[in-house]
């Protein structure tokens, strides 16, 4: 899974915080955290030669079932 804005700015909180909770409690807070004080992010990217560039709140792209502490965001996927 490789996730930019909304969902890398929850993990990056994650990752600087100071309780060491894992899983989804800490997924949670650090979800609430980043909904409350959320912004849109620009992010440019390109798809089979098509370039994208805009603000985005996020973006996500996986080819696997779960992310974020076990929310399963690509039921089909395969890896």
């Amino acid at each position: 899974v490789v996730g930019a804005g909304f969902d890398a700015a929850i993990t990056n909180r994650m990752n600087k915080s100071r309780f060491k909770t894992s899983g989804k409690m800490a997924y949670l807070l650090s979800f609430l955290i980043e909904f409350i004080t959320s912004r849109t992010y620009p992010l440019s990217f390109t798809i089979d030669g098509e370039k994208f560039s805009d603000r985005f709140f996020f973006l996500t792209m996986a080819n696997g079932n779960y992310f974020g502490g076990g929310m399963r965001i690509a039921p089909k996927a395969l890896v």
